[in-house]
């Protein structure tokens, strides 16, 4: 499920190569061609784009290129492709996570054999084109999980409690931690600046970052039903 100012899309990929973008509110739906892009992965998005990721290959069904590809969701059209480095050993993007004000996405990249995140970068759209920097500041060894507010970053580093907020544009981190009582099975920020959502035990916390506020929103129900659908608006 991909949330875009307050629809729903489903991406499904067609016998005919083509891939169907459906609206689960509207009921309405379109068809994107892709040419000789294969669609592999929904990275997340950017503005008002769903980003695929996608690769090309050769006639012997090797893959020659990988990218990023942007589609409105609304007409179907792909306006524009970034094509990651295929000399790059980690040329493969895995996931995105996109600013709270929708006009940068943090993408991992990996290598296509272990799906791990090894390289981070934040892609824009710049003037109809794509554009991608490098972010600083995010250690070697941490879990990045989202934007934790407009400007920074919300890592997971050694210890279950223990976070870092990193602003990508200067590479200024700062140590925090969150008040949980284990292992956590599932974390995401909420994106206020404050709080981060918990799947602590059974249900789904609201934490509060650097305190000891907790508030239980579900005690029952499992919390992936809620974070697969993600935030639908601000």
């Amino acid at each position: 499920f991909i949330p875009i100012d307050g629809e729903v899309y489903t991406v499904e990929p067609r016998a005919d190569g083509t891939t169907a973008i459906v609206g689960t509110v509207s009921e309405q739906s379109v068809i994107t061609d892709l040419a000789d892009w294969i669609p592999r992965t929904i990275i997340g998005t950017l503005e008002q784009y769903i980003l695929i990721g996608a690769e090309r290959t050769d006639l012997d069904g090797a893959v020659i290129d990988r990218s990023v590809i942007a589609i409105n969701p609304r007409t179907g059209t792909a306006p524009w492709a970034w094509i990651t480095d295929p000399d790059s050993p980690t040329s493969v993007p895995l996931v995105g996570h996109r600013s709270l004000d929708g006009h940068r996405t943090l993408i991992a990249l990996g290598t296509p054999a272990d799906g791990v995140p090894a390289v981070w970068v934040i892609l824009s759209e710049v003037d109809g084109s794509p554009n991608a920097t490098l972010p600083m500041g995010i250690p070697a060894e941490a879990a990045v999980l989202g934007w934790y507010d407009e400007d920074r970053l919300l890592a997971l580093v050694s210890a279950v409690d223990d976070i870092a907020l990193i602003d990508p544009d200067t590479g200024l981190v700062e140590k925090s931690t969150i008040p949980v009582s284990g292992i956590p099975t599932g974390l995401w920020p909420v994106g206020d600046g404050a709080h981060v959502l918990v799947e602590d035990g059974s249900g789904l916390v609201m934490v509060r970052v650097g305190a000891l506020d907790r508030r239980v929103l579900t005690a029952s129900c499992g919390a992936s039903f809620v974070t697969e659908v993600g935030w639908i608006s601000g």
